[in-house]
């Protein structure tokens, strides 16, 4: 057995380094010389380029040490590869919403634990293309407001956390944003008017913990949206409590259901900004869709419980 970890140093504002060194201390005593090898990361993009070269010399999985992004572009090279090494994830960034959805413990040693056995998970991608290329995500798109947040919140989240940047990004956006007239065309749903926001998941949370597709799974063949129409901006301050625990779905201007496929553009000449997994990845239009079965995660909580009580 073979596993490469791709580290983050910058994931979690450092707290990803913090929690590798832990992670270091099991592997040493649990897995025999010359499995492990380390890498780490540069800057965007790298995850990507490091998880190609390895799964090309054969590795069995390879664990990504970081936050949503960074699972992200691991995500990425493993099914542009072709090939079925299983995705293994250490949640130490921001958000790890993507840990949140599939109930992951951050124990170090539970986390070792998965690496020692074949525990693992099928598990749906989502797949977007815009006029600046594609992708595949792991959790969520967000079109619209939520999009503009993500892109305000890349210009200023250094040294601030998950939910405190998404925050601030939601009140520079408030007093600006004019919603667009767009529309959605799936093989399910068609949608067209004003919206606040169209948010696509193949998991339900975003922005550490906000759960706003609460129906998404991500082993069910499928894509969840949840449209929020005609809503005014400032309404934002008294949803978003709701949407924390799901419960901004029963808004009469609110429509959610199941989608395969999907079509979104705009009908006006302003950019509509979108998000996936909270990288900004262009403007309207789009065309989003399911990939099911697409990659193999390590299931922590399997092994787990298989190890109990021995695992703390």
């Amino acid at each position: 057995m073979k596993i490469q970890f791709i580290v983050n140093p910058t994931a979690g504002l450092g707290r990803s380094l913090v929690l590798w060194r832990k992670i270091e201390r099991y592997l040493v005593n649990s897995l025999p010389a010359g499995t492990v090898q380390v890498a780490y990361t540069e800057g965007p993009g790298h995850a990507t380029e490091l998880a190609l070269n390895r799964v090309e010399q054969g590795f069995d999985r390879v664990v990504a040490v970081g936050g949503d992004g960074t699972v992200q572009e691991v995500a990425n090279a493993l099914v542009m590869n072709g090939k079925s090494p299983a995705l293994g994830v250490i949640p130490a960034g921001k958000g790890n919403d993507f840990a949140r959805s599939l109930g992951m413990p951050n124990s170090p040693r539970a986390i070792v634990e998965a690496l020692k056995t074949d525990a693992t998970r099928v598990l749906d991608l989502g797949w977007i293309s815009t006029s600046t290329g594609s992708r595949y995500f792991v959790n969520m798109v967000g079109i619209g407001f939520d999009g503009a947040v993500a892109r305000e919140v890349s210009m200023y989240r250094h040294g601030l956390g998950a939910k405190t940047a998404y925050l601030r990004g939601i009140i520079r956006v408030l007093g600006s944003y004019r919603l667009p007239y767009v529309s959605v065309v799936s093989d399910s749903i068609t949608i067209e008017g004003k919206s606040l926001l169209l948010a696509v998941g193949n998991t339900p949370y975003c922005a550490r913990g906000i759960k706003l597709v609460p129906m998404a799974k991500p082993d069910d063949g499928k894509l969840s949206i949840c449209w929020c129409g005609d809503i005014r901006p400032l309404h934002v301050l008294f949803l978003l409590p709701k949407a924390f625990k799901g419960k901004h779905i029963t808004h009469p201007k609110v429509i959610c259901g199941d989608v395969r496929e999907l079509t979104v553009v705009s009908r006006d000449d302003e950019d509509v900004w979108i998000h996936a997994d909270g990288e900004v990845v262009g403007t309207l239009p789009a065309t989003i869709k399911v990939i099911p079965g697409a990659i193999r995660v390590l299931d922590v909580r399997a092994a787990r419980a298989r190890a109990a009580p021995n695992v703390p």
